[in-house]
């Protein structure tokens, strides 16, 4: 079955943050690569399992850390990862997230079973 492609837009800084916290699969790795070079704002394709994958590596990253400029760049980060992941696909329910909320508490939301039939979103 094949995965839903998402495309999201990154800058040069997220990018970099991604080549050196996200652990990114070789295709995804390649990718960020061919335009490490350009200052200007790229868009990358990735599935959806390539890209849950990736928001828990950064997660990851972000939980070895003790605070300070780079965690909260890597946080910027995983937010607009996740919402760019939630914007992509049918969500059971919008889900409001306070600023720096734990990225972690938003998966376990997701995880849980809707208990009414899924919906799209009203931002789709």
């Amino acid at each position: 079955m094949e995965q839903e492609t998402i495309e999201i837009q990154l800058t040069p800084e997220e990018r970099s943050l991604l080549l050196r916290y996200g652990y990114p699969f070789e295709q995804i790795e390649h990718a960020l690569k061919a335009c490490e070079a350009t200052p200007d704002i790229e868009i990358i394709s990735i599935d959806c399992f390539e890209l849950e994958r990736l928001i828990g590596d950064v997660c990851r990253s972000i939980n070895h850390m003790n605070g300070g400029a780079l965690q909260n760049q890597l946080l910027d980060l995983c937010d607009r990862l996740e919402a760019a992941k939630k914007s992509a696909t049918a969500c059971w329910t919008c889900i409001e997230l306070a600023p720096r909320a734990a990225p972690s508490a938003l998966r376990l939301l997701q995880a849980r079973p809707p208990s009414s039939p899924p919906q799209l979103c009203s931002h789709r």
